[in-house]
């Protein structure tokens, strides 16, 4: 074994796993134990509607941590990959992103702000705050300030040809 690492089978065979009765139990008393093949290595394709056929690709995902936002994470992420290219990351690598939480929660707020504005304000000056808490406890609120007006409702004059 070289620095931990068993570098054939035979070397695996003759790890010991646990002791019974004060004799060592090795792995080739629980497991059959033979040298093989490397397994492939993943390949991971992508395609465009652009361009025709697959192009190899690498994946990155990017997990946040609970009571992190998710929005802000993202934001982060993308700027960080800005910063590399041409450096670290070669400026002819396209990086795409394919799936953004961060982008879809902040627009679900968005949108779930602007129906309670249209559903609920009268004429005058109003601040509405809006706390949400996601499935990991993380907690993000957003304020609004704003003042809205009388509404003038006018007559409908329909003329008939």
């Amino acid at each position: 074994m070289s620095r931990g690492f068993a570098l054939s089978a035979g070397e695996l065979a003759r790890v010991v796993v646990a002791v019974r009765d004060g004799r060592p139990v090795f792995v080739e008393d629980v497991a059959q134990v033979t040298d093989g093949p490397e397994p492939d290595p993943a390949v991971v394709l992508t395609a465009s509607k652009e361009q025709p056929g697959f192009e190899q690709a690498a994946t990155v995902v990017v997990a946040k941590r609970p009571g992190t936002n998710a929005s802000a994470l993202s934001h982060a992420v993308l700027a960080k990959l800005d910063t590399l290219r041409g450096r670290l990351i070669p400026a002819s690598v396209e990086a795409t992103v394919t799936r953004d939480y961060g982008e879809t929660a902040a627009e679900k707020s968005n949108e779930l702000i602007e129906h309670l504005l249209i559903a609920t304000l009268s004429p005058g000056e109003h601040v509405i705050t809006l706390t949400a808490t996601d499935s990991d406890g993380n907690t993000a609120v957003a304020t609004i300030r704003l003042s809205a007006g009388h509404r003038l409702f006018l007559p409908t004059v329909s003329r008939g040809h």
